[in-house]
């Protein structure tokens, strides 16, 4: 039976920083935070990005006459709450124009975790080089009303005064921010008596995410401008209520070690034992190249054995939204992200002519499709661990055909709407000691092994 595909439109809101009165570089990746340990309820939801009016600031004409003609300059007043109509301008000074200003798009993925409510954002068409903070709105139950009765509080993402919300957007106005939001006070303002932001953000009775553009560069702590002049909200992620019933799948998962060898005292390459000694050096099976580390020397079991990861999946309009995380990744390496699609349980089905063993079970047997996550050509499903080890990933897996196919199928698996809809597929993270990626597929022949792998039953 196939599931109901989850459909959460992002909004923003002026009206709501006007009725509060707020005075208010993610090259490529910030994160604020790195405890990463993901096990909590097992909650997560996601939204994507709306710059739509009546949700986005209202933006006006140089006349102060609201405009829609997106060949306009854009003006603001925050909303209502700054005195004056100020220009929206680029940070090089040019004026933004209303279909550049409209033009945002992103994902914000939201999962709770032992410590807090990790929240991630991804976002693209935003202002090269521009400046941007991050706030939450808290709602009691029953949530989000057009009266806004049930606002509790206003704040920064991320600590209170200030200093965690602040990314700049990329030469190409891309940014992507993540950071674990904990227990707290609402920084900006505090509407409902004894408000506070909880550390598990599902047990308000919404919330929502803004992104404030500033355009003079400057940012003001725990409110988004000075006098409330000096930004204007262009973005907000919109999650009304709790997720708990909508169509998400979250597990955890670890080393795939399959695909793994070691040398016998006679310099053959075998199988990993039951429980490798931790100074057990590494090959990979398909080509016996030595599974190495950026630094050129032999990663053992003890290393690549300490991986973990977590990864969550959502039916979004366009398919299928998807964040792993993983900690104990090889440092400073290049990892892609692949998915298989299976009709039936794993490990398990028929054996033809098993590639890994001809004398034994096949796991794969019930593989029907396999390709990059993200586009089928390979050029989302990238990502690069830090020096602490750390890494994760969002993408969007479309419906259509998947980039590769098993080998023993004569066509490309077709992802039919959401991978929700499947009965069980698996994320697999591949470790490139080579440190290159190869589009559609993995290139194991130049220097690649599985390290991770997640399995999701919907």
């Amino acid at each position: 039976m196939k599931k109901e595909r989850l459909k959460r439109p992002l909004i923003l809101t002026a009206t709501v920083l006007a009725v509060l009165a707020l005075n208010a570089r993610a090259d490529d990746r910030h994160d604020n935070n790195a405890d990463h340990d993901s096990d909590g309820p097992g909650l997560s939801a996601a939204s994507s990005v709306s710059v739509i009016p009546p949700w986005a600031d209202p933006v006006y004409d140089v006349n102060s006459n609201p405009t829609s003609d997106p060949n306009a300059d854009v003006y603001s007043n925050a909303g209502g709450h700054c005195n004056h109509m100020f220009p929206i301008t680029s940070p090089t000074g040019s004026p933004v124009t209303v279909s550049q200003w409209r033009a945002v798009e992103g994902v914000a993925n939201v999962s709770v975790e032992r410590q807090g409510t990790r929240i991630h954002l991804k976002l693209s068409k935003l202002q090269p080089n521009g400046v941007y903070t991050l706030w939450i709105l808290g709602f009691g139950p029953p949530g989000v009303t057009p009266d806004l009765a049930n606002l509790a509080g206003v704040g920064a993402l991320g600590k209170p005064d200030g200093s965690q919300n602040r990314f700049v957007a990329s030469a190409h106005g891309e940014a992507e921010f993540s950071i674990l939001e904990q227990e707290g006070p609402y920084s900006a303002a505090t509407v409902a008596p004894g408000a506070f932001i909880p550390n598990n953000l599902f047990d308000l009775g919404a919330f929502m995410i803004l992104g404030a553009y500033h355009p003079d560069g400057q940012t003001h702590g725990p409110v988004p401008g000075n006098a409330g002049c000096g930004y204007a909200v262009q973005f907000a992620f919109n999650f009304p209520n709790d997720p708990r019933d909508k169509t998400v799948v979250r597990n955890m998962g670890g080393v795939v070690p399959l695909f793994l060898r070691t040398k016998d005292s006679n310099g053959n390459l075998v199988a990993l034992p039951a429980n490798p000694d931790a100074s057990t050096l590494l090959w990979e099976s398909r080509f016996g190249n030595p599974v190495t580390a950026p630094d050129a020397h032999q990663i053992t079991w003890g290393e690549y054995s300490q991986v973990k990861a977590g990864a969550s999946a959502t039916c979004v309009r366009d398919g299928t939204l998807v964040h792993i995380h993983a900690s104990g990744l090889v440092p400073n390496a290049t990892y892609t992200v692949w998915t298989l699609v299976f009709n039936g349980p794993f490990p398990a089905g028929p054996n033809p002519s098993n590639p890994l063993d001809p004398n034994g079970p096949f796991p794969f047997g019930n593989l029907v499709g396999l390709g990059a996550l993200g586009l089928p050509d390979g050029s989302q499903n990238v990502f690069h661990s830090s020096s602490n080890g750390e890494g994760e990933l969002t993408a969007v897996m479309p419906p259509g055909p998947m980039s590769i196919s098993p080998p023993w199928l004569t066509a490309h698996y077709d992802v039919n709407g959401c991978l929700l809809n499947e009965l069980e597929f698996h994320l697999v993270a591949v470790y490139h000691f080579d440190g290159m990626s190869y589009g559609p597929g993995p290139g194991y022949q130049h220097g690649a092994v599985e390290h991770f792998g997640v399995q999701m039953k919907p």
